[in-house]
């Protein structure tokens, strides 16, 4: 028997069949159709599974069940997305349930796509030991998850520990695509590059590199080859990562804090300074929280939304 899992992204989507014990049967990917109907790529997203099972013998009695996850706000009770998204626009109308069960005849939950990679951290990745843990995915924006006491922490209204990326750490910043001012996210992400390179009165200097883009693994290619420009952007952000840290730290007092996402590939030189952050400004003894890199880099959402949708066969 094994779970459906589906992992929707920004630019991939990710879709595999797990068994219980968090052995990937098969997995593949699509670049996403984020500009078309939750419909269309769950059309296309079925077609393609089903394509998968089929070239690797699997029957498609095997799945039990679907776990979905999306990058939005979900009520994971009712599997109802409750927020806009600038992807995947109609997914909040769109009746999850129903087509759960025409499609495939089987249950299926929603939940947000930060809390399915924690889940997937915590079973089968670098969370293993742990009960109380932060999840911090950095890249395009800054995502977050939180597990307490070996619980999801979902909050009244479902957003309960998922926009990190949202807490204001400049009173005097830019304006957010959020709508609120010196978020996190304008501080240190990919998306709010432009405005942080201008902002630091770098924009001359940066231009002039003729970066291929304008994003982090060209900038840390520039400050390792001396670039003073990219040296300190990079380093405004990796402070400003670490300053993330001791407050989250400070709201969930978790015992580790795990930190994702493709600019991982430089964990080295952020992983320290967010640890020293810690020890050195938060309210406890240096040690007390250790930060962590995500072991499950490339399945940690299906192995998450596996484990959850195999959970609603036993409740």
């Amino acid at each position: 028997m094994a779970s459906l899992a589906i992992d929707f992204g920004g630019t991939q989507v990710k879709f595999g069949l797990i068994d219980q014990d968090g052995v990937v049967l098969c997995a593949s990917k699509v670049d996403s159709s984020a500009n078309e109907t939750i419909a269309f790529n769950l059309e296309l997203i079925s077609r393609k599974i089903r394509e998968l099972m089929a070239s690797n013998a699997i029957n498609e009695g095997n799945v039990t069940s679907i776990g979905i996850a999306l990058p939005s706000i979900i009520n994971s009770k009712e599997n109802i997305v409750l927020s806009e998204y600038v992807k995947y626009t109609d997914a909040n109308t769109f009746d999850f349930n129903r087509w759960a069960l025409e499609e495939w005849s089987v249950p299926v939950i929603l939940e947000n796509d930060a809390r399915a990679a924690l889940v997937g951290e915590w079973k089968f990745g670098a969370g293993k030991e742990y009960a109380n843990i932060v999840l911090l995915t950095l890249g395009t924006g800054v995502g977050s998850a939180v597990l307490i006491e070996g619980k999801l922490f979902r909050g009244t209204h479902f957003i309960g520990g998922n926009l990190a990326g949202h807490i204001a750490v400049n009173i005097s910043g830019a304006p957010c695509n959020c709508g609120f001012v010196g978020c996190l996210e304008t501080e240190a992400s990919s998306w709010a590059l432009p405005s942080i390179v201008e902002r630091l009165g770098v924009k001359s200097d940066i231009d002039a590199l003729a970066l291929p883009s304008l994003n982090f693994f060209h900038l840390f290619s520039a400050a390792d080859q001396g670039n003073a420009a990219a040296k300190k952007v990079i380093d405004h952000c990796i402070k400003t990562w670490a300053m993330a840290a001791v407050n989250v730290t400070h709201m969930y007092d978790p015992e580790v804090i795990i930190v994702s996402g493709g600019i991982m590939q430089r964990s080295d030189d952020i992983l320290p300074l967010m640890q020293d952050h810690i020890d050195t400004y938060s309210w406890l003894s240096p040690g007390s929280v250790t930060v962590l890199p995500a072991q499950q880099v490339e399945y940690a959402g299906l192995l998450g939304m596996s484990f959850l949708s195999h959970s609603i066969q036993t409740t």
